[in-house]
C-alpha cells in the first residue's frame, strides 16, 4: 500500500514538473505594431496636407518603452536626427494606440538653406522581455510636378524715379505706375536717389515693394520652362527680401505676395541718366 502512495506522488510530482517547465517554456509573441494609415505620403509643394493615422501596438509581454524618432533625410541621403519623443502613457500596457495628427506644406521640408526630400517617423515599440519592433512612416515632398505659369508679360518695365516717365511697376496689373501713386499696386519702385540739381542721379534699377511682394535671386533658376511647384521651392529654400540692389541683365528673381508667385527675368538695363530719359529697367516675367 505505501508503494502504490510512493509511487502516486511520484507520478503527481512529475506532472507538476512536467506542468512547470512547459510553462517556462512557452515564448510571449513579439509585439506588433500596424499603421492604419498605409507606410507613406507624398506632400505637393502647394498647399497643406494633413496625415492622420493611428499607430496601434499589441504586446503579450507588455510594452516596456514606445518611442517615436523623427528624421529629416536630404536627397543625397544625409540624415538629420533628433532624439526620440518616449510614449509614456504606453509604458506597463498590452495594448495602445497613438494618433499621429501633423499637417505639412513645402516650409515642413526646409531648415535654413536645407532642403529636405523626405521626412521619416520611426515607431518603436519594447516590450519587458527585451524583444523590439519598428515601423517607418515616410512624407515626402514632390518636386517633380510641373504646373506651368498661365501668362507671360514681356514688357514689364519702370524708370528713374526722378525721371519724366514712371518710376514703379505693378506685377497684379501688368503695368508701369507712377512712384507717387497708391502703395497697393506698387509691386516695384526704384529706389536710386534723386539728385539734388535738375539732372537725375545715376539709374542701377534698383527697386523696393511696397505692397509686400518680396523677391528671392535664383540664377540658376529654368525661367523657360518655370512651373509653380519649382518656383514655390525656389523661394521656400532663399531669403526673401522686400529689396532688390543692382539687377543685372539674365537675373532671375522669384516673386511673392501672399498666395501668388511670380518669376521675373532682367531683359535690359538702360542706365543713361539724362532729363530726358533717366535710365529704364526691362524684364520679363511669369505668374497665373
Amino acid at each position: 500500500m505505501k508503494k502504490i502512495k510512493f509511487l502516486a506522488l511520484m507520478m503527481i510530482a512529475g506532472a507538476l514538473v512536467f506542468t512547470s517547465c512547459k510553462k517556462d517554456d512557452e515564448t510571449i509573441p513579439a509585439p506588433t505594431i500596424s499603421l492604419s494609415g498605409g507606410s507613406s505620403v507624398v506632400v505637393p509643394l502647394t498647399g497643406d496636407t494633413n496625415v492622420v493615422f493611428n499607430a496601434t501596438i499589441s504586446a503579450e509581454g507588455k510594452i516596456n518603452s514606445f518611442t517615436v524618432l523623427e528624421r529629416k533625410i536630404e536627397a543625397d541621403g544625409t540624415v538629420h536626427t533628433g532624439s526620440p519623443d518616449e510614449v509614456s502613457d504606453a509604458k506597463g500596457e498590452t495594448a495602445f494606440t497613438y494618433n499621429f495628427d501633423k499637417t505639412f506644406n513645402a516650409t515642413s521640408f526646409v531648415e535654413g538653406s536645407i532642403l529636405y526630400a523626405k521626412i521619416e517617423y520611426k515607431f518603436t515599440v519594447t516590450d519587458k522581455e527585451g524583444v523590439s519592433i519598428t515601423k517607418t512612416y515616410t512624407v515626402t515632398l514632390k518636386t517633380n510636378q510641373g504646373t506651368p505659369f498661365t501668362h507671360e508679360i514681356t514688357t514689364g518695365n519702370f524708370w528713374h524715379i526722378q525721371g519724366q516717365n514712371a518710376g514703379a511697376y505693378d506685377l497684379d496689373g501688368d503695368a508701369t505706375v507712377t512712384s507717387s501713386g497708391s502703395d497697393d499696386i506698387k509691386s516695384m519702385v526704384n529706389t536710386d536717389p534723386a539728385s539734388p540739381n535738375s539732372d537725375p542721379s545715376s539709374f542701377t534699377g534698383s527697386w523696393e515693394s511696397k505692397n509686400s511682394t518680396e523677391f528671392v535671386k535664383d540664377n540658376n533658376f529654368d525661367y523657360a520652362n518655370a512651373t509653380v511647384e519649382a518656383a514655390t521651392a525656389a523661394y521656400t529654400t532663399g531669403t526673401p527680401a522686400g529689396t532688390v540692389t543692382n539687377p543685372v541683365v539674365d537675373d532671375i528673381y522669384i516673386a511673392k505676395k501672399g498666395n501668388e508667385y511670380y518669376v521675373i527675368k532682367i531683359t535690359s538695363l538702360n542706365s543713361d541718366a539724362t532729363k530726358s530719359n533717366a535710365g529704364q529697367i526691362k524684364f520679363s516675367y511669369k505668374k497665373n
